[in-house]
């Protein structure tokens, strides 16, 4: 029997190794792989999002922390965290984003931003809901238009130098 190997993500499961995958040096089944990739796609995206907003090359040390934090204590995902710094920086105009706080801002912003998100997921399907295909054809009578509409429009000269 072939030697079994431990998943090292969620599940910690044990599985032959044909089963497994490599992801960074671990050993993953197919479900715990696909989340360390979404994970990982997510992670990045944050880190993009704050050298954006924050115009910097690498989020610092404290912001690692913070992101780090959250992520683990707090339940938060990296996604929402990036489109909580995204909401506060377009729709809080007065609030600037500095990197001395650094991402101290997202836990007083983080249900309005939720909140936001799901108000313009539910606006999208109702829009996609909406059927657009209702033309009317409409037949317009074209009116039998003279130039004078029957008035006659001729000014006798000789009336006008008697007067």
């Amino acid at each position: 029997m072939a030697r079994l190997l431990k998943c090292y993500g969620t599940c910690n499961n044990k599985y032959p190794k044909e089963e497994l995958r490599s992801f960074k040096g671990k050993n993953y089944c197919n479900s715990c792989y696909e989340e360390q990739l979404n994970e990982t796609a997510g992670r990045n995206q944050l880190y993009s999002v704050i050298k954006e907003y924050y115009n910097i090359s690498y989020p610092t040390g404290f912001m690692l922390k913070q992101i780090k934090e959250f992520h683990n204590d707090r339940g938060y995902s990296y996604q929402i965290m990036a489109y909580t710094i995204k909401y506060i920086a377009d729709f809080h105009k007065n609030i600037k984003l500095e990197q001395k706080y650094g991402l101290s801002i997202i836990p007083h912003f983080i249900d309005e931003a939720r909140n936001f998100i799901y108000r313009t997921k539910i606006l999208k399907e109702q829009t996609n809901s909406i059927n657009l295909d209702t033309t009317k054809k409409v037949k317009a009578k074209a009116k039998n238009m003279t130039r004078n509409n029957g008035i006659n429009r001729t000014i006798n000269m000789e009336d006008l130098i008697n007067e």
